[in-house]
């Protein structure tokens, strides 16, 4: 595993002793670990899945895990909701809070590389006002919105959007906003109201956002940049989204080393309206 505090888990868990805990048979179950890469020391959350009868053995795996200085909290699938907010990351002059089962980028040195770019266009770009769909709890809109400009996000995770207003708030900043909403739905929304936007920031799951590309070419956001892990999809949308839209820069980050899978930032603008005129 990249980051050492999570080799320094696994080994631990390695090293231990089960009988004492009471495990004296071999059982299956799922362990999740994420690096918090602000802590001090660096720490990690850990969140254990196991099938219903094998629980008392999955609680004693969490009882090992919270004796250990790397964990910062450990749990069930179902302690889960009951978890606190933990510091996650602190870049671009904010402090980015996020808890256990939430998404976030695990590779956290390659997601820092990939907001400086977001923002390093952001900069370049100098949008006033900022739709984020698919925006988790504000990977890289939290900065735009710190930097000044007006932030609408958009998640269909309840967690997701509370911790992202909690950012918000605890980094004091106003005229901005997370809402819990299907992206695609509200971006269609938007556009029959007639509202619009300088740039739509989208980073969505592996399907892509074909149901909001229509609505993005009609919504006409002078920027658009585009977030994606799977490159066949993001092929998809981009034949649609190049009848308006040209290539600007493209930057592609290997998240996932050893792997067939690589993470794109596309960096979209919109191309001049051309007029016909009758002869």
């Amino acid at each position: 595993v990249a980051r050492p505090v999570l080799n320094d888990v696994l080994r631990s868990l390695a090293q231990q002793d089960w009988t004492v805990a009471g495990i004296t048979e071999p059982f299956a179950f799922k362990l999740e670990l994420q690096e918090f890469p602000a802590s001090e020391p660096p720490g990690a959350t850990a969140i254990v899945m196991s099938e219903p009868a094998t629980r008392p053995m999955a609680d004693a795996v969490v009882a090992q895990l919270r004796a250990m200085p790397e964990i910062l909290w450990a749990g069930t699938f179902a302690d889960v909701p009951r978890s606190e907010l933990q510091l996650f990351d602190r870049d671009h002059g904010v402090e980015y809070f996020s808890s256990p089962g939430q998404f976030q980028q695990v590779n956290s040195a390659g997601n820092r590389e990939l907001c400086n770019l977001i923002m390093e266009w952001f900069a370049s770009a100098r949008p006033q006002t900022v739709l984020d769909l698919y925006s988790g709890s504000g990977n890289f809109s939290l900065a735009m919105a710190k930097a000044g400009a007006h932030v609408t996000g958009v998640e269909s995770n309840t967690r997701s959007v509370a911790t992202g207003n909690h950012n918000l708030t605890h980094n004091s900043i106003t005229g901005s906003r997370y809402v819990h909403r299907d992206s695609e739905r509200f971006i269609k929304a938007e556009v029959e109201r007639g509202n619009s936007y300088d740039l739509v920031v989208a980073d969505p799951a592996r399907q892509g956002m074909y149901g909001c590309v229509p609505w993005l070419n009609k919504m006409a956001p002078r920027d658009i940049f585009y977030v994606s892990c799977e490159p066949t999809t993001l092929a998809r949308d981009l034949g649609d989204l190049g009848k308006y839209y040209a290539l600007k820069e493209i930057h592609v980050f290997d998240f996932f080393p050893t792997t067939y899978h690589i993470e794109t930032a596309i960096w979209l603008r919109r191309k001049p309206t051309v007029a016909i005129r009758a002869m």
